[in-house]
């Protein structure tokens, strides 16, 4: 044996004993779900730190580090069925680039801004194995939803101030709440989908008084994502949960619309910005510069490279607008899809998308599954009507809460499929 290949020995033996170590650490659980609070670091570091400091970078050196930590509790050899369709979906991204063509750093990026949360939804369905690392994950994701939602109600209430552009020269409210997501539609996508995991909640706890506990809180979110005045969110939120009581009962799909429609003609300025929708001032707005006027240049953009797409970053988000490429959100992720990736790009994802809803629907007598099906379904609509899959903080906790999902599979035989 060479005199390489024996310090290479030592060096696996030492980073495994490392490893071992820390695995024996009674914080290790704690050390595993630190990346869950993902939007307090970023705020905080985009906040109170100067540019160039390697801001820009925390999330890929965060992911590396955590996917390194249990790398060798991944057992590549029996493969499990999650693994394909994500393994599956990266190959497709870069085979949309070779079609689409390489266009420097704003491709990297563009790629890197839809498949990198993906990966941390494979870190968190591997951690999510271990049931007590589950359990303090979902309170942790209580508490969450729970901060912000209060947070974004004294926003209201102490009416603090907010950009011009987020209301309407025809609306009849001045203030939106918003938390630390950067927008109101922001929070109000991270409000339909923390909505979806508090009622799977209350469907399966068995304790009366948690379970008012989790009513109780399930109603500040409400209220928040009112108080968000977000028409996308609130209309994604009824969607879902119409269509998850189409499948489980009708009956209460009947009255969930005759409630959610007296509610909306109840509530004053809410229902005005719906209303608000139909007027001849908006509709000039939305054709003049608004979103139809996005979508009809997104469609004239898609028609001249319809297959596989201008590229990642090359159109209506942030990646665009980063390098001078584009000068507007496309206000549609799909649309953008679309552009960038072409036919190939947006049914890969629609199959890789309804290929784990389908998993997810198999096990509907858990109901906490059914909780998170709200969610998929409730952020996968609010995209039609904004680009939301492309904030890194949303992204990132859409694929929590699916692995949340996942990790609670099961199959035919009651065991754990993971």
């Amino acid at each position: 044996m060479s005199n390489k290949e024996i310090v290479s020995d030592k060096e696996s033996i030492k980073t495994e004993y490392f490893f071992d170590r820390l695995k024996e650490w009674c914080y290790y659980e704690n050390l595993l779900l630190l990346p869950i609070f993902f939007m307090f670091y970023d705020f905080l570091l985009r906040s109170y730190t100067l540019e160039g400091m390697g801001v820009q970078a925390w999330d890929e050196i965060a992911l590396i580090v955590f996917i390194g930590i249990i790398f060798n509790e991944i057992d590549f050899k029996n493969k499990t069925w999650w693994m394909i369709p994500i393994g599956v979906f990266f190959l497709i991204g870069i085979m949309d680039i070779v079609g689409s063509g390489f266009n420097g750093r704003s491709t990297i990026d563009g790629y890197r801004l839809i498949y990198q949360p993906l990966l941390w939804g494979a870190y968190f369905i591997v951690i999510f194995k271990k049931s007590e690392i589950f359990q303090k994950a979902k309170m942790l994701m209580v508490g969450i939803g729970t901060f912000l939602a209060v947070h974004g109600i004294f926003q209201m209430l102490f009416k603090v101030p907010m950009l011009d552009n987020w209301i309407d020269t025809t609306d009849v409210i001045q203030h939106r709440a918003f938390s630390i997501l950067g927008s109101p539609n922001s929070l109000g996508s991270f409000m339909v989908m923390h909505i979806g995991m508090m009622l799977g909640l209350i469907l399966i706890e068995k304790s009366r008084k948690k379970q008012i506990l989790y009513v109780g809180l399930t109603i500040i979110a409400l209220l928040a994502l009112y108080f968000t005045y977000s028409r996308g969110a609130i209309l994604a939120i009824v969607v879902s949960i119409a269509f998850v009581l189409m499948v489980f009962n009708k009956r209460l799909l009947l009255y969930f619309t005759f409630f959610s429609t007296g509610l909306l003609l109840l509530v004053d300025q809410g229902a005005y910005r719906f209303y608000n929708l139909l007027t001849p001032d908006s509709i000039s707005n939305m054709l003049t510069d608004g979103r139809l006027a996005k979508w009809s240049e997104g469609l004239n953009e898609f028609m001249l490279s319809p297959i596989f797409g201008k590229g990642f970053g090359q159109f209506g988000g942030s990646i665009a607008i980063k390098y001078g490429i584009s000068n507007f959100y496309a206000d549609n992720f799909y649309l953008k899809t679309l552009v960038e990736n072409g036919i190939f790009g947006t049914i890969a994802f629609i199959i890789f998308m309804g290929y784990f809803l389908y998993k997810l629907l198999k096990n509907r007598k858990n109901y906490f599954i059914v909780g998170i099906v709200i969610t998929i379904l409730g952020f996968l609509l609010h995209n039609f009507v904004d680009n939301l899959y492309s904030i890194p903080t949303l992204a990132f906790y859409f694929y929590v809460y699916l692995a949340m999902a996942v990790s609670q599979i099961k199959n035919d035989s009651g065991d754990e499929i993971l």
